[in-house]
């Protein structure tokens, strides 16, 4: 190409070398200029002029403000988006605490219950394994709340009849009612503390259900 030195003054041309345009064949240097000079008194300037000049630099430059239009559609898109699963989340997360402040004050009351008798109680899961215990059996049966807890109670208290004779867990009237979902109240059982010795016991047992299935029982 040829390039053309031209003299500017504030983006407009003001000067322009007459060799390259004799060149080009363009002798009318103060034509140009008188073209050029018109041109800024109008407030034409020179992008101005390039941008009619040239159609696909007015192509270009739209389809660039459109990538660059889209471009920022999609983020704001995707700021809303992520606030809108932030929104949902702490809804999830504030729910998840109401109910768990809920749970936590239904356990504590029902500890404050199970607490508040002399009568021991523990209750156990579908597979006898034992989920709570109160202060009162713990100290009746001389075995520590951790000793006992996860434990099956029939193999720690259960396990023999008064003559020593071994006591299978499918005779024991607790595991029947657990079996059948149904309660059970007999006064001819005996149980084994920790230390090997027995007592006679009035054992009640009641089925603990949730949800409308019976997932345990407890035993008084």
């Amino acid at each position: 190409g040829l390039a053309i030195p031209m003299l500017l003054d504030r983006g407009y041309i003001v000067g322009i070398n007459a060799h390259p345009l004799e060149k080009l064949r363009v002798p009318k240097r103060n034509k140009l200029i008188q073209q050029a000079l018109h041109m800024a008194q109008v407030g034409i300037d020179l992008q101005a002029v390039q941008q009619r000049l040239d159609p696909k630099f007015q192509k270009n430059m739209a389809t660039m403000e459109k990538k660059v239009k889209d471009q920022n559609q999609n983020l704001r898109d995707q700021i809303d988006s992520s606030e809108g699963t932030k929104r949902a989340v702490l809804k999830v997360l504030k729910n998840i605490q109401v109910e768990k402040g809920k749970a936590e004050k239904a356990k504590a009351k029902n500890d404050a219950i199970l607490e508040s008798t002399d009568e021991g109680i523990y209750g156990i899961d579908k597979a006898g394994k034992c989920i709570f215990v109160n202060s009162a059996a713990v100290k009746i049966l001389g075995y520590s709340r951790e000793e006992m807890l996860g434990k099956n109670m029939h193999e720690l208290i259960h396990y023999r009849h008064v003559d020593g004779t071994a006591y299978s867990v499918k005779d024991c009237p607790v595991y029947k009612s657990l079996v059948e979902g149904k309660g059970i109240r007999v006064n001819t059982e005996v149980v084994f503390r920790k230390n090997k010795t027995f007592f006679p016991v009035q054992c009640s047992s009641y089925p603990l259900v949730e949800n409308g299935k019976t997932v345990g029982m407890v035993v008084t």
